[in-house]
């Protein structure tokens, strides 16, 4: 290999303007690709394979309330003063702006929300009130219900001790030979005796369904004061839960989207922010979430720039020269730069995400820039040596090129082994981030 190496960066420096346009073309060929293909990336993230999203997957499916994303929006004086009626409205008109934004569910007012949580709290506390009052009345209609049953019953003893006496009456009466008009007389009064027993029956009948009612009632009421208790409990949990101050002068907005968060997508969030903002919301200040302005769209942003500038930097101190200080920083970035290219061609016929680059554009920038300086550093040293341009060219590339080689054919390895996690998102970052290396070790052992 390392003899490969050695004939390779020979060839490459006998042919340095063809090896340095076929990179270029290379990009500019990238470049086209990404540009024609029509590949997008998502910002929404969903990370199949891993148990929490199966669960979000599930609760989509089965309770769709539950597993819908959300975002915060503070509105708040800068005063300090509670928010006045017009303050209210405007804050209640941005918020039916943004619920016609594609993709929102709802935009719950918070101070419609503080006026229901109220208005709860006092139904909580009226229906304590009431269940007190109707266990009380139950207990007197019971306490009736039992004191004419005993009444009855006692009458109801008497009555038939009574038709007892006046049976025996009346057949001693017959068998004596009483008169006849004696004898109706006595079966007159047992008529009535019986009628009145019938009443009584009648009425222990009734008694006996009331207070099968009040049982019921009972039971009604130990329901109604279970769900008190449970209402009472989830309030004293959340009682320290407010949608606006105590002072009136902060309310939380809640926007729910019809996706789980991971799932929305970056223009419905930034759609949001600027649809507040349009809003004239007078002496009324608002700030956002972090729900609602993350960011994944950035593929080299502000950080990797001012890494790149430390980096060139830090090697021309060490290095003395521009050129051996800017030749590694231009390869890292050519390499990145064609990377990037092919993962948003790719990206029209693989979905990806907004994060799928990042794993190639950091490990592409760190490694191209070492690889090449790795390379570049031996063959400074040999010049310094007396060995001639040429020969240092291929040696370097033999010897160093030849670490080089071994160590990004191991990073790839790594990163490749990523898509054994079963995590298409995880594994699919690692595919990325190969094809950057395996492009930065081209051009450190090319170019």
């Amino acid at each position: 290999m390392a003899k490969l190496l050695y004939r390779l960066g020979r060839a490459a420096f006998d042919r340095a303007w063809l090896v340095l346009t076929s990179w270029i073309v290379i990009l500019l060929a990238a470049g086209t690709l990404a540009l024609t293909a029509g590949g997008q990336l998502s910002s929404s993230l969903s990370i199949d394979g891993v148990e929490s999203q199966k669960v979000v997957d599930q609760l989509q499916q089965n309770f769709e309330e539950a597993s819908r994303g959300s975002g915060r929006v503070v509105f708040y004086k800068t005063d300090g003063t509670a928010f006045t009626s017009a303050d209210k409205e405007v804050i209640a008109d941005a918020l039916s702006e943004v619920e016609k934004v594609s993709g929102v569910a709802d935009a719950l007012n918070p101070f419609e929300i503080e006026k229901q949580i109220s208005d709860s709290r006092q139904e909580l506390q009226d229906g304590r009130e009431q269940a007190t009052t109707g266990r009380a009345e139950l207990e007197k209609n019971e306490k009736d219900v039992n004191s004419g049953l005993e009444q009855l019953a006692k009458s109801k003893s008497e009555l038939e001790a009574q038709a007892e006496q006046l049976a025996a009456g009346i057949a001693q009466a017959q068998s004596l030979g009483a008169p006849q008009a004696q004898i109706q007389a006595l079966l007159a009064n047992q008529a009535q005796l019986e009628a009145g027993l019938a009443q009584i029956e009648a009425k222990i009948t009734e008694l006996n369904d009331a207070r099968a009612e009040i049982a019921n009632g009972y039971d009604e009421l130990a329901q109604a004061e279970a769900d008190l208790a449970l209402g009472e409990k989830l309030f004293a949990t959340s009682e320290e839960f407010r949608t606006v101050s105590e002072d009136q002068s902060v309310a939380l907005a809640t926007i729910q989207f019809d996706v789980p968060l991971n799932d929305v997508e970056e223009t419905v969030l930034d759609e949001i922010v600027e649809t507040v903002k349009a809003q004239d919301l007078g002496g009324v200040s608002v700030e956002f979430s972090q729900e609602l302005t993350r960011s994944l769209s950035e593929i080299l942003g502000v950080g990797e720039l001012i890494g790149l500038a430390i980096a060139a930097i830090v090697l021309f101190v060490m290095l003395g020269t521009l050129i051996g200080a800017g030749l590694p920083v231009i390869s890292a970035v050519l390499g990145v730069a064609i990377s990037a290219a092919m993962t948003f061609a790719l990206a029209s016929k693989i979905e990806m995400t907004s994060t799928t680059p990042v794993l190639g554009v950091m490990l592409g920038l760190a490694v191209g820039i070492d690889y090449s300086l790795f390379i570049v550093n031996r063959h400074r040293k040999q010049l310094m040596a007396g060995q001639e341009v040429r020969e240092s060219v291929a040696l370097a590339n033999g010897t160093s090129g030849n670490a080089v080689l071994f160590a990004g054919i191991t990073v790839i390895i790594a990163l490749v082994a990523l898509n054994l996690t079963g995590i298409g998102f995880i594994g699919l970052m690692g595919s990325m981030g190969a094809i950057a290396i395996a492009i930065a070790v081209l051009i450190a052992i090319t170019a």
